[in-house]
């Protein structure tokens, strides 16, 4: 059996002006002035999905921080990303403090919005990942 786990994604676009309030405000001046999105991305990232589909496992696990400010665009470029993997093979899906970074994100529930039936768990059944509902696409979401 074999098992990918991938974690820490950090999908980035920069906040809308109207989203800067409170933490995300010190999070763009983090981000921008400390030269911390630079880190964001990459060739080892944007290898990643093809990477896990040549190695065809039998349970894909990501323990959170798909996005780095939660925000509505970052968890679409990780879902239009991530598509691929959804799509073929079995996923359950944490998510992570990145994941929750604001209080509105938590208080709507956004990356269930996003990720919602890759989050419910599952169990094995005659050897195969067998989720508490029906997989459906990052799309069906919202």
């Amino acid at each position: 059996m074999r098992i990918v786990h991938i974690t820490d994604l950090h999908y980035y676009r920069p906040a809308s002006a109207g989203q800067l309030l409170g933490k995300r405000f010190l999070a763009a001046v983090n981000l921008s002035l400390g030269g911390r999105s630079a880190a964001f991305g990459g060739p080892a990232r944007d290898g990643l999905v093809q990477d896990v589909l040549e190695q065809e496992p039998d349970l894909v696990v990501i323990t959170g921080d798909l996005t780095a400010q939660a925000t509505h665009a970052e968890f679409e470029v990780a879902a239009e990303a991530l598509e691929p993997l959804l799509r073929r093979f079995p996923v359950t899906l944490l998510a992570g403090n990145h994941d929750r970074y604001t209080h509105g994100s938590t208080r709507t529930r956004r990356m269930e919005s996003y990720f919602g039936s890759y989050m419910s768990g599952g169990t094995w059944k005659d050897g195969a990942w067998k989720t508490s509902g029906a997989l459906l696409p990052p799309a069906a979401f919202h």
